[in-house]
């Protein structure tokens, strides 16, 4: 260890940067995981039998956790750069349940930034993973706030930076040697990839539906999504918002011809979902893209257009609102579907709120009652003592299809008493309209073998105004999420304006 202290010291001075290399040396270094006191994680060194060479050997249980960190701390030589490459080299002995190999810089402050690259390597072989780091333009796809600051800029000197592997919930047990992991500083930034445009993104969706079959030709379509929404201020630019709308419209005209005794889904922004069965079509949480303040003022904005409100308004039989929150509801959507005549549904906080009392075609979801209509009562809670009401939906829509949508309620303890209410009414969850929480999918997937629907995506309204990166979560983070379901073709990732099968 002494050894290496006086490297990386050196390394500081001549200020270039410094490679692990598992294959001589063998450093201190640190792991965690969820649950990981079971013992069904660790890091040990070990050699490799593809090269008959020492590495570090990171074994998993994703049955236990889906992620696992690999990181040193306290570190010399990491001072200021105008921007630098970070390597690891991973070796894999066989299919490899990797999905994801994740960079995790700590700054001075402890705030923590993840650069995912998402992987699928279906064989055994060598990889190499890079990441380039510009402290000017932060192009992370999430972060941590583990000291007293968290600015969303990178302060240094850092504190240690190390490699997160992801794999899918339930997927049991693997392992990866880690051959070396590289910090090199370098003299300007390279550019960045070029972006495919926004038509070449529409034909590739176009010419790769959603098929419940393998995923690498759509990760990688969707993988181009989130480059396109990481740009700074993308919620704001005009051409993603035409992106959008293009999208949408072409959808509501789905959705007006689609003519056929089997019910199909649509997938709008973030939680916004419609369905359409028996000639009725019915939605969760569309919201207008408009962006407000508990004050009502505009903050940010991914906006549908009013002819896209429109036709949308045309099309919706009936609008299931789970709170009042405006990525969730939309000022626009909903009074258009009032003016038209349209039924909504919505908690009491949310008719108040919104200032929605005395509407016709207003339904209070807690006190409505009809055959197949079942609604939870419960709260999202936005600190240790504020919370808003949050209505959760289970809709027997007709046979072999009980659509559950539970808007953003996330308390465990919540989550439990939504499934034991269920059950309790001896229901079958068909179709689950959830985020990334696997509280809630886990128990879906054990209780009815659900087929899900992943919501939330790039929620705006999380992301620093003017910044880059992940919003909420991006697609990425969604399809790790899901992998497993994925391959067992019970979970379909949507892109904005698609749509996918729900019954035979």
């Amino acid at each position: 260890m002494r050894k290496l202290l006086y490297f990386f010291l050196f390394l500081s001075f001549v200020g270039f940067g410094f490679e692990w290399d598992f294959e001589n040396d063998r450093p201190k270094v640190s792991w965690w995981a969820l649950h990981g006191q079971k013992k069904q994680h660790s890091i040990e060194f070990a050699t490799n039998p593809q090269t008959g060479k020492q590495a570090l050997l990171a074994k998993w249980d994703g049955d236990l956790s889906t992620w696992m960190h690999v990181y040193s701390g306290n570190m010399q030589g990491l001072d200021e750069f105008k921007c630098a490459k970070f390597t690891f080299k991973l070796a894999t002995s066989e299919a490899s349940k990797l999905r994801a190999v994740t960079l995790r810089i700590q700054d001075k402050d402890l705030e923590t930034f993840y650069f995912r690259r998402r992987v699928r390597w279906k064989e055994a072989g060598r990889w190499t993973v890079e990441y380039i780091v510009d402290p000017a333009n932060l192009a992370y796809t999430s972060s941590g706030k583990h000291g007293k600051i968290a600015n969303g800029k990178l302060d240094f000197p850092l504190h240690g930076f190390g490699v997160t592997l992801e794999v899918p919930s339930e997927s049991g047990r693997g392992e990866v040697f880690i051959e070396n992991m590289k910090y090199v500083e370098l003299d300007e930034v390279p550019p960045p990839p070029e972006l495919w445009t926004l038509e070449r993104l529409d034909k590739e969706l176009l010419a790769n539906p959603p098929a419940r079959t393998d995923y690498m030709v759509r990760s990688e379509i969707l993988d181009e999504m989130d480059r396109n929404l990481s740009v700074p201020k993308s919620e704001d630019d005009p051409k993603i918002a035409d992106f959008y709308n293009m999208r949408i419209m072409r959808a509501i005209e789905e959705i007006k011809q689609w003519d056929s005794p089997k019910a199909k889904l649509w997938k709008f922004y973030s939680s916004g979902v419609a369905i359409k069965y028996g000639g009725k079509v019915i939605a969760f949480d569309i919201n207008d893209g408009v962006t407000l303040g508990r004050d009502h003022k505009v903050r940010r904005k991914l906006e549908l257009y009013p002819e896209t409100i429109d036709a949308l308004a045309d099309v919706i039989d009936e609008m299931y609102y789970t709170h009042e929150h405006c990525d969730h509801v939309g000022r626009c959507v909903s009074n258009a579907l009032f003016d038209k005549g349209k039924t909504i549904y919505a908690c009491a906080a949310t008719i108040k709120y919104w200032g929605w009392e005395g509407k016709p075609g207003l339904v209070v979801a807690e006190k409505h009652q009809a055959k197949g209509y079942h609604c939870y009562d419960s709260f999202q809670w936005m600190s240790e003592t504020f919370k808003v009401q949050n209505v959760c939906y289970v809709l027997e829509l007709g046979p072999k299809l009980t659509v559950m949508a539970r808007g953003d309620m996330y308390k465990k303890e919540d989550i439990d008493g939504f499934i034991a209410w269920i059950k309790e009414r001896k229901l079958h969850v068909d179709v689950a309209l959830l985020n990334t929480q696997w509280s809630i999918i886990g128990p879906c997937k054990e209780n009815w073998d659900s087929f899900f629907i992943p919501l939330h995506e790039w929620e705006f309204t999380h992301r620093r105004y003017g910044t880059g990166g992940a919003a909420t979560q991006s697609y990425g983070i969604v399809m790790n999420t899901y992998g497993t379901l994925i391959d067992a073709g019970k979970c379909e990732v949507l892109a904005w304006g698609e749509g996918t099968l729900l019954t035979d």
